[in-house]
């Protein structure tokens, strides 16, 4: 185990190992006296996910996730929890939306999947729901993953606030990993944005 440990620290000092490259290894991690088999996602000397393996010699699932990530990140077989580790945002000008998939977004409050900042009024916010909120569906093949504000707060009359991000994996290698597109606004309330993955970063769920 502490080989294990040894190794990836190495990996972790090379500056050029994981530089903008995602780095996908297993490590095993002793947590409350029990070990795990466990993936550590790295990017750019840092590790931005610790998960247990859900899909084990034996066959059994563990489905205890650390951290904040929302442990429902799985969908029509797939397991999106790898893409978990990105927070991403897009500026109009206006409006700046932050958003993550599965986990909160950074720059939003703690538990939120998505906000709206109000640039132009004293950076008023706008929650565009919580990680609890998500539901997946699937849109030309696509899979979908969309959050709803808890309260009705936008619009005339009052309607809740939904952001749909579609997931769309990539034909070509992404060097970074992802490609997001502008955040457009289908309908009132309505928010909508395409992140585009490099598919070696989803796996088969157990």
């Amino acid at each position: 185990m502490l080989h294990c440990w040894q190794s990836l620290a190495k990996i972790l000092k090379d500056p050029e190992l994981t530089k903008d490259i995602i780095v996908d290894v297993g490590t095993p991690v002793l947590h409350k006296d029990v070990r795990y088999n466990c993936r550590f996602i790295l990017l750019n000397q840092k590790i931005y996910l610790i998960q247990p393996k859900k899909a084990m010699a034996n066959d059994v699932c563990i489905v205890k996730i650390f951290g904040g990530i929302n442990a429902s990140c799985v969908y029509n077989g797939l397991d999106y929890t790898p893409l978990s580790f990105a927070s991403f945002n897009y500026n109009t000008g206006h409006y700046k939306y932050y958003y993550a998939i599965c986990n909160s977004a950074l720059g939003c409050p703690s538990g939120s999947a998505g906000c709206q900042i109000d640039e132009s009024f004293s950076n008023f916010e706008n929650s565009l729901g919580s990680v609890s909120s998500g539901t997946f569906s699937t849109k030309n093949g696509n899979t979908v993953l969309s959050y709803q504000d808890s309260a009705a707060t936008c619009g005339s009359p009052l309607k809740k606030r939904i952001l749909n991000i579609e997931l769309v994996p990539s034909s070509v290698r992404l060097p970074n990993g992802f490609v997001e597109s502008e955040v457009t606004q289908s309908s009132s309330c309505v928010y909508d944005v395409t992140v585009t993955y490099d598919p070696s970063m989803v796996k088969p769920a157990c």
